[in-house]
């Protein structure tokens, strides 16, 4: 079992970049094949965060989107948001892959975009999940216009048995309606949803220059409600998932990131995601 030696190289950096060279330092002096594995993956990961050029033209393509969505989809109501993975699920994510001799070009989510449809209630419904995979579609269309290559997904993974009485909660579409020219590249997660009723439609796209990927998560509000608050909460997915890392946050001395009266206020993506982007049409 692989268990991580990131908090010693928290206390001792000064900047997420600084503690991801300390840190890739120390792995390259082992000569077992994890080690340098890990080190790589982690100089990949401090490459793409501190890429300013591709950054800008994310968020910038990604302004561009908001806009082809208002022209091509006039009365779609939806919002958008951008992270940057935290350090935290970067580290614990690569030692779940590690620890289960899995590649680490499977880490492919450094950037996500999550964007959420809003129908006239909080519920799943026919027409919204069709408006949700129509969006779907235009929004593959854009990046493969703008010349991104659409990544082929694997297979949705512990999904709910076709008998399953949880069934009958979830609206679940009779098909997909995702183009069959992109079914390749969606893991499409609402019409096999998992067993805890988790349901979204997951795309990843990659730069076909700098190699760098990023997701994008698409869902309905009702189904992020589900993904936050109920069966399918993500956090408790992810403590299930992952190893856990732990530190003490009195030792991190980094400017953007401490401590008042017991709360974390972190700005820097240390254990929360960093927002790039929020867009919001509601009206």
């Amino acid at each position: 079992m692989i268990e991580s030696r990131l908090p010693e190289f928290i206390y001792q950096g000064k900047s997420i970049p600084d503690i991801l060279s300390l840190y890739e330092a120390e792995l390259r002096k082992g000569e077992d094949f994890e080690s340098i594995a890990h080190a790589t993956a982690l100089r990949s990961y401090n490459d793409l965060i501190s890429d300013r050029q591709f950054l800008r033209i994310v968020r910038r393509t990604f302004e561009n989107l908001y806009k082809v969505l208002d022209e091509t989809l006039p009365d779609l109501h939806y919002c958008i948001d951008g992270r940057r993975k935290s350090l935290i699920s970067t580290e614990r994510k690569l030692c779940k892959l590690l620890n289960d001799k899995q590649s680490l070009d499977l880490f492919r989510d450094a950037f996500a975009y999550r964007i959420l449809v809003f129908g006239e209630d909080t519920n799943s419904s026919p027409e919204l999940v069709s408006k949700l995979y129509h969006t779907a579609n235009a929004i593959i269309q854009f990046f493969v216009d703008k010349g991104l290559i659409l990544c082929e997904a694997d297979e949705p993974s512990n999904t709910m048995a076709e008998d399953a009485p949880e069934r009958s909660k979830l609206f679940i579409p009779e098909k997909s309606e995702i183009s069959s020219s992109y079914l390749y590249g969606v893991k499409d997660y609402v019409f096999s949803p998992k067993k805890n009723g988790y349901q979204s439609l997951h795309i990843t796209f990659r730069s076909p220059t700098k190699g760098y990927c990023f997701e994008i998560q698409l869902r309905t509000f009702g189904m992020h409600l589900e993904a936050v608050d109920g069966t399918a909460e993500h956090g408790r997915y992810k403590d299930l998932k992952y190893p856990k890392i732990t530190f003490d946050k009195t030792r991190v001395h980094i400017p953007g990131y401490g401590l008042s009266n017991g709360k974390v206020y972190d700005f820097i993506g240390l254990e929360e995601p960093l927002v790039l982007t929020h867009r919001v049409k509601t009206f």
